[in-house]
């Protein structure tokens, strides 16, 4: 299994409100950046898991993922931790990271955010140019 690194964010302004979401792919040294809007009326929680699902499912083969995002909503369901997947909020969204999760074999970590990292930086910046559109 090739081991991917996938970093997410998602932006919403104001909560609720306009949304976006953004992810950075890394596979060896291949990267990819992803992003979009999310029409309706949308959380900030709604976004940063969109910004999972549509990263794992961009993944064209199992994989081995490693993501890094700063909502540890996202790291607890990821990682399994926290609340149980059926008593979560944004079920229709839960279930489809579930989904995505199924063929590849993933962890997450939590980075803090707005704290200098490069990529969570960048996802940041992807989602909130997106929102001020």
């Amino acid at each position: 299994m090739q081991a991917v690194t996938i970093t997410t964010d998602g932006a919403c302004v104001p909560n609720p409100g306009k949304g976006a979401w953004a992810a950075i792919l890394r596979c060896g040294q291949a990267v990819k950046e992803i992003a979009g809007v999310e029409a309706a009326t949308t959380t900030n929680n709604r976004v940063e898991l969109l910004a999972v699902a549509q990263a794992l499912e961009a993944l064209k083969s199992p994989c081995n993922v490693l993501v890094r995002s700063d909502s540890m909503i996202v790291v607890n369901l990821l990682n399994g931790t926290g609340k149980k997947p059926s008593k979560r909020a944004n079920q229709d969204l839960v279930q489809r990271v579930i989904k995505a999760m199924q063929p590849h074999q993933v962890r997450s970590v939590w980075v803090r955010g707005h704290n200098g990292d490069p990529d969570n930086e960048r996802c940041d910046q992807l989602a909130a140019q997106l929102v001020i559109q």
